[in-house]
């Protein structure tokens, strides 16, 4: 899962730590270490607990979040494509996972904390999902005193952003060159990405929103910058506003562009 504006003020962090434990093979001959074992642990709010109160206020309604289990993940470095080791799912009660067999180098590691909220009618409801996600650099063998710490946090949301025409025939024949994205969540978690090339057989992927509830526009413009297209999102309940919980959303959010002539 990847991560934008943070909200640990209002929830309060959580620590995971790090430890170097033990090797797993040595050289032969040289009698060199060259594998290490290193555990991880987690805890909420400081405590090691597998529950969390969250705020009264919207969007949070004061749910208890209660997790399951907690994802660990290992990359080689922030931002690959494919992580280092198969991700592992641990029992949350168990509160730590050894990684093994980790040759010497640095690595990064993320980890999410999954829970199912199952009352309500929003979307992600009913859903498991990583309310509370954090990431964190491991250089392997350890090369700090004392334990390596992250900050495990509300987790964020990533989407693809998709649009289409009211007319046929695409950007070309609807005369629209770029696009413009905007996110509006209430409680000012704004986000907006500015000339996009119009291109109805991409997606364009929006990563670390914020939990919050939003409204979804896209703007088209033509060659000349005049604004000649608008869109807005709608939800199979016919809403223009949705709530986004944290995740990564796989189905597209298809944004139907009209010409304001």
């Amino acid at each position: 899962m990847k991560h934008g504006a943070k909200l640990a003020a209002a929830v309060g962090l959580a620590l995971c730590v790090a430890a170097q434990t033990a090797c797993d093979t040595e050289d032969e001959g040289s009698g060199a270490q060259s594998t290490y074992d290193v555990t991880v642990s987690w805890e909420i709010s400081g405590l090691q607990t597998c529950e969390h109160l969250l705020p009264a206020s919207a969007p949070y309604d004061g749910e208890l979040l209660e997790f399951d289990e907690v994802s660990v993940t290992v990359w080689v470095q922030e931002g690959d494509e494919e992580p280092l080791q198969t991700p592992v799912r641990q029992d949350c009660e168990d509160h730590t996972y050894t990684i093994r067999g980790l040759a010497a180098g640095t690595y990064f590691v993320t980890m999410e904390a999954w829970a199912t909220i199952e009352e309500g009618a929003d979307a992600g409801l009913g859903e498991e999902l990583p309310y509370f996600q954090g990431s964190m650099e491991i250089d392997v063998p350890q090369t700090v005193e004392g334990d390596y710490g992250c900050p495990l946090e509300i987790g964020t949301a990533d989407i693809s952003v998709a649009w289409d025409f009211e007319e046929p025939g695409g950007c070309g024949l609807n005369g629209v060159e770029t696009v413009d994205v905007y996110l509006e969540g209430d409680n000012g978690h704004d986000r907006s990405i500015i000339d996009v090339e119009c291109d109805t057989s991409e997606m364009l992927l929006v990563e670390d929103i914020p939990w919050d509830t939003y409204t979804l526009t896209v703007d088209g413009y033509s060659e000349d910058s005049q604004l000649t297209h608008e869109g807005t999102y709608v939800t199979e309940e016919q809403e223009t506003e949705f709530e986004l919980r944290p995740g990564d959303w796989e189905d597209p959010f298809w944004v139907v562009l009209e010409s304001i002539e």
